[in-house]
């Protein structure tokens, strides 16, 4: 028991994505979410903030343009990420 909390506070994204029973189906049908977390990439600045509180490592900071993504069969919509958003970049919509 003790074995299993400390590996979830270690590693949240493993317990989430392949431990925990809801990850599994939350891959398999968040692909096709209609409402999701999604990112206004006007508004998003790339600071990672969101990126580091994401228990599932649902989102990703794309070296490329410094714009936040979600994975949305990974999002587990806790709106962890919404909360530290300091631009307020981050919405639950279509």
């Amino acid at each position: 028991q003790n074995f299993l909390a400390i590996k979830n506070y270690t590693f949240p994204a493993v317990f989430h994505n392949l431990i925990c029973p809801f990850g599994p189906l939350q891959k398999i049908f968040g692909r096709f979410a209609i409402l999701s977390e999604r990112v206004n990439k006007e508004d998003c600045i790339g600071c990672k903030l969101c990126e580091k509180v994401c228990p599932s490592e649902a989102i990703e900071v794309k070296s490329t343009d410094k714009k936040a993504e979600i994975e949305t069969s990974l999002c587990l919509q806790c709106t962890s990420c919404q909360e530290v958003c300091p631009k307020d970049a981050i919405h639950y919509s279509k």
